[in-house]
């Protein structure tokens, strides 16, 4: 035997069940039990006690004393139960009470105080009422429900009756036959049948088929088929002899047998099927999602708020006559939230959907958004970014596109399109855009409606009120201060941003892609020519030995290349099946915005279009003024900002002088000069908790080229 073994004592008629098997104890031993299989008595189990004892405290363990007796087994059948808590509340004091009677009884004749004559048995019937009938069992008042209850004084209350001898010899008889287990006097009322007259079984018939009508999608109510009923069975009549006349049933019979209907039948015949699917749905506890990143779902949703298209500057100086001519527009609300934490990752603001603006929200969701919370002058920041483990959409043509796929892909992340028509299967983002239109869009005038009864009278479009950008920063400061701040239940209380430092300090957060990468993923795809000066784009040219020694061996040819709109100071060419990083020459450029750019080189190739030369100090200055003007305008877009794209780029080539380019100015012309273009232009957000500080690339010795090429000398170590 076990040393310090808990061993237990099991009857042999005990019903042991171990995860959904039933076992009969067959026999115990020094050593543990062995238990019989209950449905195939050949085979047999053992048991330690040591692990007996353990699944006595686990789910899986399950014990009915004395199942197998003889006296249980006419208990159970008598009332259709295994115990006593099985049987309904309002019951239970009855059963006690008869219990009292019979229990007493036998204490009664243990003590040799009565006999099991008729007239014994009503002499000890009188002894034991005046006790019983003190006990809340033996009290018969109103709404009592099965409970006992403080009664209102004034309360007419009464106590059962007595019973006669032969009943309580029933019950003594019964008591005795099922192992004296108390629910086996509970009453059989339960088996009396209907007290309703039978119908006939054409009514019956009848009946049936005009309740399955209630299942059509023309959705008929109760009460208009049970009119319908009663006219059949009128016009059955007409042609039948009274005394063979058909019986009307009641309504609520009718009523009733509607209702028995199965509930996922009716739905889906009066709705849909999938409608029925989704109301009916299985509820599970929820995702096993703990790291940021994990998964992540994304999804795009019209606002229900009409929008005035202009921007709030230009708003704000409009006569009132031509303010009714501003475009009243939905725009279409992209939002990424992470389910391990409930965060917000990424919003864009657009006027309608597409697989460009899908691409952007994904870029958005790994890339730092300060700056936004700052142009929205939020008091917290916007610090939450992330890599992507999985990416779960919805079956949009925006997130099926090639372009889309081939971006979630490069960057390591998996795909998953839960099926159409299952909104709950993407909960997070859907239940994100339910609290801002509850908890955000409440503060503004314009919204639409789901329904014309909805809507009644109210014109959304002349309510209309904000300008988009305003819509953008509002909704930003909504999300960093509010929703990120307030206690969430799916957290159990905890806010997103608590979970998401508690979870970054705890599990970490999946990595994001280089600067590099994101280039050759996100970057604008065009075309430039490869010559000995490298490749140029907008007046910058880009060159590297690795360039140049592919360019010995192909000559001058086309080659696909990538520009980050948010960096135009590296392009990724494409040589061959690789993307080569080549620097840009002028590393003044390095850091800065494509947009800036564009504006600031077509600014150059108006002004100094006759010029032969560029001096450096007009294009520092050029760029610093129009650095700033950019900045401004991204901070006021916000998440509305448009999006760079291989056909604006191709516009802005076109928009040049032919031949405008950068010059190649002399060493000490760039030593006089400052090092920091923006420098007291942009301002540097502050570091996130927990990022590491990115090099500054512009002082990296192995990204300005030790040579010179086209005009210049060459100094090769």
């Amino acid at each position: 035997m076990e040393r310090n073994a808990d061993r237990i004592e099991y009857g042999e008629d005990d019903l042991i069940r171990i995860d959904e098997i039933e076992y009969r104890h067959f026999g115990s031993s020094d050593q543990g039990h062995r238990l019989q299989r209950a449905d195939d008595y050949r085979l047999f189990v053992e048991y330690s006690h040591t692990e007996m004892a353990e699944l006595e405290g686990s789910e899986r363990y399950r014990r009915h004393p004395a199942w197998f007796s003889t006296g249980n087994a006419r208990a159970r059948e008598r009332s259709a139960v295994t115990c006593l808590a099985e049987i309904p509340t309002r019951e239970h004091p009855k059963i006690l009470w008869k219990n009292e009677y019979v229990a007493r009884f036998l204490e009664l004749q243990k003590r040799g105080e009565v006999s099991s004559s008729n007239r014994g048995m009503e002499a000890a019937i009188a002894k034991i009422a005046e006790e019983v009938n003190k006990l809340p069992c033996a009290a018969i008042s109103p709404n009592i429900k099965g409970k006992q209850r403080k009664l209102r004084s004034g309360t007419m209350t009464s106590t059962r009756e007595p019973p006669s001898y032969r009943t309580l010899q029933r019950w003594l008889r019964t008591f005795k036959e099922c192992a004296k287990t108390p629910y086996a006097l509970r009453d059989n009322y339960r088996n009396c049948g209907s007290h309703v007259a039978p119908l006939e079984p054409e009514a019956e018939k009848l009946m049936i088929e005009v309740a399955e009508e209630y299942a059509t999608q023309g959705k008929p109510s109760q009460d208009g088929l049970y009119l319908k009923l009663a006219a059949e069975i009128d016009a059955l009549n007409k042609d039948r002899p009274s005394d063979a006349a058909l019986t009307l049933p009641s309504k609520r019979q009718f009523i009733i047998r509607i209702r028995s209907l199965d509930k996922f039948w009716v739905y889906a015949r009066r709705y849909t099927l999938e409608a029925a699917e989704r109301k009916f749905a299985a509820v599970e506890y929820g995702l096993d999602v703990s790291r940021i990143g994990q998964r992540i779902e994304i999804d795009e949703w019209t606002v229900d708020l009409q929008t005035l298209l202009v921007r709030t500057g230009v708003w704000n100086v409009l006569s009132s006559e031509s303010r009714k001519d501003v475009r009243r527009v939905r725009m279409c609300l992209y939002v990424a939230i992470d389910c391990a934490s409930r965060c917000v990752l990424a919003m864009r603001l657009a006027p309608n959907a597409c697989a460009a603006e899908a691409v952007a929200t994904i870029r958005m969701i790994i890339s730092d958004k300060s700056h936004l919370s700052a142009g929205a002058n939020t008091i917290g920041p916007w610090f939450m970014s992330t890599g992507i483990g999985k990416l779960v959409t919805d079956w949009g043509s925006g997130y099926r596109s090639e372009e889309c796929r081939r971006v979630v892909r490069s960057m390591g992340a998996t795909f998953e399109h839960p099926p159409a028509g299952r909104p709950h299967l993407r909960g997070r983002v859907e239940r994100m855009f339910s609290t801002i239109k509850s908890q955000f869009l409440g503060y503004f005038t314009g919204r639409t409606s789901s329904n014309v009864v909805e809507k009644g009278l109210y014109d959304p479009g002349t309510g209309a009120s904000i300008p988009v950008d305003d819509l953008a920063r509002n909704l930003v400061r909504y999300v960093v201060d509010d929703y990120h701040n307030r206690p969430h239940d799916g957290l159990g209380g905890e806010t997103p941003r608590n979970a998401w430092i508690r979870l970054r300090r705890e599990n970490g957060r999946l990595p994001v892609p280089d600067r590099h990468t994101q280039r050759a993923i996100f970057g604008i795809k065009t075309e430039c020519v490869l010559d000995n000066s490298g490749v140029e784009i907008l007046g910058l040219r880009y060159q590297s030995r690795e360039l140049h020694d592919w360019f010995t061996r192909k000559g001058i040819h086309d080659v696909a290349i990538r520009l980050d709109p948010e960096d135009v100071g590296h392009a990724s060419v494409l040589l061959g099946d690789d993307w080569l990083t080549v620097p840009c020459l002028s590393k003044e450029v390095r850091g800065l915005p494509l947009k800036v750019w564009q504006e600031s080189s077509l600014d150059l190739s108006k002004r100094y279009a006759d010029e032969a030369k560029l001096s450096r100090p007009i294009l520092l200055a050029t760029v610093r003024d129009l650095s700033a003007i950019g900045l401004q305008r991204k901070l006021e877009a916000g998440i509305a900002e448009e999006l760079d794209t291989p056909e604006t780029l191709e516009q802005a080539r076109k928009a040049l002088t032919f031949g405008f380019s950068l010059p190649n100015w002399d060493e000490d012309d760039r030593e006089q000069q400052p090092t920091d273009l923006l420098d007291n232009i942009i301002p540097v957000p502050a570091s996130i908790p927990g990022e590491a500080a990115q090099p500054d690339q512009s002082q990296t010795p192995s990204t300005v080229p030790a040579w010179r090429m086209g005009g210049l000398s060459e100094d090769v170590p």
